[in-house]
């Protein structure tokens, strides 16, 4: 299970940001989305990019679908940030 808070509230841009992640990788995912399996990974990675406060669309949906995707993003919040 993802580390998830239960009672998780997001902003508008946060939800629209999270909606159109989910569309995009049920669409790279074709057929294989239809499985309520899959859909419910999917939403419970997205939850969990935007948790930590991902609103990009297209990160959302790569780290829905990578297997690595929530450990990219571990990594990335964690880096320290250049001053460029």
């Amino acid at each position: 299970m993802l580390g998830i808070h239960p009672h998780s509230v997001f902003d508008p841009e946060a939800t629209e940001a999270m909606g159109d992640a989910f569309d995009r990788a049920c669409g790279a995912l074709g057929t294989a989305a239809k499985s309520s399996h899959v859909r419910e990974s999917i939403a419970n990675h997205i939850i969990e990019g935007a948790s930590r406060g991902e609103r990009d669309p297209q990160r959302l949906c790569a780290l829905a679908l990578s297997p690595m995707g929530m450990e990219l993003l571990r990594q990335r919040r964690s880096a320290p940030q250049s001053a460029d």
